[in-house]
C-alpha cells in the first residue's frame, strides 16, 4: 500500500526543532532590534540638528534646539526645535516650535552642550556664542535600553557629525 504524508511523531519532531531554533534566536533578535532603534534615534537627532542649521541659514533667523529643561541634561526623552524669528530667545506668537520625541526605549543619556542644554544656530549657520563666553557646541550621547550608546558631536562652526 502506497501511503503519503507524515506520521504524528515526524510532525512533532519538526515542531520541536522549530521551537528550539526560535528559543535560541529570540535574544539575538531583541539585541538586533534595540540596536536598530538606537541607529534610528541617532539618525533622527542628526537630521533634526542639520535641518535646524539649514533653516537658520535659509530663513535668516536663529534656530534653537533644546535638550532637557535648562537644568537637567541627562536621561532626556524629548527635545524642542524653535525657529526664533525675532531673535529674542523666547517662544512668541507666530514662531514655529516643534516637540520631538525620541524613539521608544532610547534616550539622550547626556547632553554636554554649551549653553547648558541648547544648541543655538545663528543666521550664518554657526553656533551662537553664549553670554558666559564659553565655547559653544558639545556632545550628545544617546543610549538604548540595553546600555549601548551612540555619540553626536556639534562643533562651534555648526557642523553636526558622528565621531
Amino acid at each position: 500500500m502506497d501511503s503519503r504524508g507524515f506520521t504524528l511523531i515526524e510532525l512533532m519532531m519538526v515542531v520541536l526543532v522549530i521551537g528550539i531554533v526560535l528559543t535560541a534566536g529570540l535574544p539575538a533578535l531583541g539585541t538586533y532590534r534595540d540596536g536598530m532603534v538606537l541607529i534610528q534615534a541617532r539618525t533622527q537627532v542628526l537630521q533634526d540638528l542639520r535641518l535646524a542649521r539649514q533653516v537658520a541659514v535659509t530663513r535668516h533667523c536663529p534656530v534653537i534646539v533644546s535638550f532637557g529643561n535648562g537644568t537637567g541634561t541627562t536621561d532626556i526623552g524629548n527635545y524642542t526645535i524653535h525657529y526664533d524669528t525675532d531673535g529674542d530667545g523666547a517662544v512668541t506668537a507666530g514662531e514655529r516650535r516643534f516637540n520631538r520625541t525620541m524613539p521608544s526605549r532610547t534616550r539622550v543619556s547626556s547632553a554636554a552642550v554649551t549653553p547648558t542644554d541648547s544648541v543655538v544656530f545663528d543666521m550664518s549657520g554657526v553656533l551662537k556664542i553664549p553670554t558666559s563666553g564659553a565655547a559653544p557646541g558639545g556632545t550628545l550621547t544617546l543610549a538604548n535600553s540595553r546600555g549601548r550608546t551612540e555619540t553626536i558631536m556639534i562643533s562651534a562652526t555648526g557642523v553636526v557629525y558622528r565621531p
